[in-house]
């Protein structure tokens, strides 16, 4: 059964049975330390995620057989597998004498000149090792000929290195077939790891969490405010209240329609470490009333004075994210804010880019997150659409140094931050990166696919090799 090996690692030959979700896990390890007045310290213990996959398997007859001996043999030396997750596909057939071939997809980082990879089909596979790809011409060259003829559509998985686990549970609905739920742990350090990519959108020197909840199901959780109280057994109770602020946890479902989608959410796990890193997320709730606040103006009128109470109480709200007609996003942080007794009136760094009563226009709270647990398990429902629970917790918005930016000391340039602020990461890509790109006819390092956000392309943006040269150059024009 172990008929296809590479450098001396078997190659697991069983496909998934996708009655059964095919889940991916990745996890960090982070420790924080959380001081008396509420401030985190978080440090990341792994630089990369330990990473679990599970599947079903199911086989009759011979295969029943094979599958059993393959297990007697091969449960605890390294073994490779084909990671059904992640994949191309050929945009033409192959020949058994072929070595190039084109593809539908090749920025992906795994398919790269020297990697091992499986091609499949119809329920075979076939181990391939890549020579070059050509990444404009999506094409792939390989270093010897398949052997076989493979059609259109046929998928190219990357190859995973690592160990099944120590109990493999098994069911026989009768003699000659047999169900198995699999769960294979990749080997650490052996298996280059997933594309981290780049920042989607940046305020404030943080990622934006550009994703939204699947409202199908509730989002749950609970605000929370450290109390200590001190209770002399008769009389009055001594209340402390020694964090100034309450944090609010949620969980939440995420629908990932698309390959894209689901590599996406992963490399943003990855940036962020587990809990180690923060993002902004918006609260995607009814938070404003706006009464009064035209376009341009730094001012709005906003109805009650809760709002400025909520600002005077804290360092947690600090920004907003506003959504127009068109889903643009655009974000702004409050500077000032003030009651007259009846509404609220807040100042903000950059005035606001539509009136705000005109219609189509929602405000949320923009708020610092990062993730409460180290633990990311996305599951593939079918090899395309995936979802994922998800787990976050709020911060105070606190400033960020240049060295705990996501660019590194070299941060943005004026031109680039100005751009991005007054007419957000859409007017960026619309009106300077594509024009730019077809100028020049380079190739920019993210995919064109949508993620479905308007406007957003669906991979990573390198905001110091384009933004800072680019919308510097441009800006001076």
């Amino acid at each position: 059964m172990a008929d296809q090996v590479i450098n001396g690692v078997p190659l697991w030959p069983l496909s998934p049975n996708w009655r059964s979700p095919y889940s991916v896990s990745y996890e960090y390890k982070t420790d924080i330390f959380t001081s008396r007045s509420g401030k985190e310290q978080r440090r990341a213990q792994r630089t990369t995620p330990r990473k679990v996959v599970k599947f079903t398997v199911t086989r009759t007859k011979a295969d029943a057989r094979a599958f059993s001996r393959f297990l007697t043999l091969y449960q605890g030396p390294l073994i490779a597998i084909a990671d059904s997750a992640r994949f191309a596909r050929l945009k033409a057939p192959i020949v058994a004498t072929g070595t190039v071939f084109p593809v539908d997809n090749a920025s992906a980082q795994w398919l790269n000149g020297g990697a091992s990879i499986a091609l499949y089909f119809g329920g075979a596979y076939q181990i391939g090792q890549v020579q070059s790809v050509d990444r404009d011409a999506h094409l792939v060259t390989l270093t010897a000929a398949t052997g076989r003829a493979w059609p259109p559509g046929t998928k190219i998985h990357p190859i995973l290195r690592g160990r099944l686990d120590n109990q493999v549970g098994v069911k026989n609905y009768h003699d000659r077939t047999i169900d198995a739920d699999i769960s294979f742990n990749i080997e650490p350090g052996v298996v280059q790891p997933d594309d981290t990519g780049s920042a989607f959108e940046v305020f404030n020197r943080r990622e934006v969490f550009i994703f939204r909840p699947n409202m199908i199901q509730p989002v749950e959780g609970s605000y929370r405010r450290l109390i200590d109280q001190v209770d002399f057994g008769r009389g009055r109770i001594q209340t402390y209240l020694p964090v100034a602020f309450s944090t609010r946890t949620k969980q939440f479902q995420m629908l990932l329609p698309t390959q894209a989608d689901r590599q996406a959410l992963v490399a943003l796990f990855q940036r962020m470490k587990g809990q180690r890193g923060e993002f902004y997320m918006p609260s995607y709730e009814d938070d404003f009333t706006p009464l009064a606040g035209a376009a341009g103006a730094l001012t709005a009128t906003f109805a009650g004075t809760l709002l400025d109470e909520v600002f005077q109480a804290d360092d947690v709200h600090r920004a907003v994210v506003l959504f127009d007609a068109n889903g643009d996003r655009f974000y702004r942080s409050i500077t000032a804010s003030s009651n007259d007794g009846v509404n609220t009136t807040l100042t903000t760094d950059i005035g606001w880019p539509a009136d705000l009563v005109a219609g189509g226009i929602a405000i949320n709270w923009l708020l610092v997150h990062r993730f409460a647990v180290d633990l990311l398990s996305i599951d593939c429902i079918t090899d395309e659409v995936g979802q994922a629970q998800l787990s976050v917790v709020s911060l105070e918005d606190l400033p960020v140094s240049e060295t705990d930016s996501i660019f590194g000391s070299a941060g943005l340039d004026g031109a680039a931050e100005w751009v991005l602020r007054n007419w957000g990461f859409a007017f960026f890509v619309s009106r300077i990166a594509d024009p730019f790109d077809y100028l020049v006819n380079t190739a920019y390092p993210y995919d064109t696919q949508s993620i479905g956000v308007r406007g957003v392309n669906n991979a990573a943006i390198g905001f110091d090799g384009i933004m800072s040269k680019y919308i510097k150059a441009s800006a001076g024009k």
